[in-house]
């Protein structure tokens, strides 16, 4: 990762990515809008897509002409179809996650159909992809250590425990409006026929993102947003397959391609929740069964917030926001 502050040190990043045999290059919300110019303009020249978050100062109209091939948490999306874009633009303080947060929360109340049909036929015509990530904040909503937290390591679950019970309430009620906003727009996406990616955000250093299981639950918030449940399985699927265009050996079971692949006992098409009834794995060409796959993982026990004995605190300690912008 790089921390960038010229437009030099932006090119500089992007060429030696390319050097070292990137495939896209990645930039985050808050890198200032000359950087990003730069950014996508060095790009260009070494044929590297750029992807991530829409960075706070670009409108997703300017980033997608640019040729910015995916959103993630669909960030900007609600000010990019909101009829008070230019106002937010102009006066709402975005310098960091809680401001930016609560201006897409604003302009979520000020739906402007014309503008979003206008920039969802632009996602299919430049093949943007937007990547909901919907579990990122329902997991960073939750108060408690997520009862399936059986593969997550004691130590990590401690971890979480300590940022839990450090969050305020504020904050938590703030990811659950985000939750209660999200879903319409990734329905209005959907209903427009622009295909989306699933997201999970899943690591250890954020509370409840459990490898594995953040993806089923993101498939299901998809169905439960408008999906499918073959367009939600597209999303983990075809679609990434068609976004790394790697479609001749990835993204469908067809002969020829590569045969990684999960066996499940129920139908996920009848239900997406049956994507968690795995009976099988086939990875590398060897059948991997269920209880060889049980007995492989180590398992712990879960913990709960209540549990963790009190830090000590410092007289001088103030309460902060932790609002992570993976």
């Amino acid at each position: 990762m790089f921390y960038l502050e010229t437009e030099e040190q932006a090119r500089k990043a992007v060429r030696l990515n390319a050097v070292k045999g990137a495939d896209h290059i990645k930039v985050y919300s808050w890198l200032p809008r000359p950087l990003f110019l730069a950014v996508m303009d060095e790009a260009r020249k070494y044929g590297l897509p750029v992807v991530g978050h829409l960075p706070v100062e670009v409108r997703a109209s300017e980033a997608v002409q640019l040729g910015f091939k995916s959103i993630e948490h669909l960030h900007g999306l609600f000010i990019a179809t909101s009829s008070i874009e230019d106002d937010i633009f102009q006066h709402a303080d975005m310098s960091d996650l809680l401001g930016y947060s609560l201006a897409e929360i604003e302009a979520s109340q000020s739906y402007d159909s014309v503008k979003a049909n206008k920039l969802f036929n632009t996602f299919k015509e430049k093949e943007v992809w937007p990547v909901p990530t919907m579990v990122t904040y329902l997991n960073m909503a939750k108060t408690e250590i997520d009862p399936r937290s059986t593969y997550v390591p004691t130590a990590v679950q401690e971890q979480w425990a300590e940022v839990i019970r450090s969050t305020p309430p504020e904050q938590t009620e703030l990811m659950t409006a985000i939750n209660s906003t999200t879903p319409d727009m990734v329905k209005k996406l959907n209903d427009a026929g622009v295909p989306m990616l699933a997201g999970t955000d899943s690591s250890f250093e954020m509370t409840n993102f459990i490898y594995g299981v953040s993806l089923h639950d993101e498939l299901e918030l998809l169905v439960k947003s408008g999906l499918s449940p073959l367009q939600a399985l597209q999303t983990a699927t075809l679609n990434p397959a068609r976004y790394l265009e790697r479609e001749q050996e990835l993204g469908t079971v067809e002969k020829g391609k590569l045969a990684d692949l999960v066996l499940l006992e129920k139908n996920p098409l009848e239900d997406i929740r049956n994507t968690t009834s795995i009976s099988a794995v086939v990875l590398d060409g060897k059948l991997i069964e269920k209880k060889t796959l049980d007995q492989a993982v180590k398992t712990y026990p879960v913990m709960k917030v209540a549990d963790m004995k009190e830090p000590e605190r410092s007289d001088s300690s103030d309460t902060k926001y932790i609002l992570h912008n993976h």
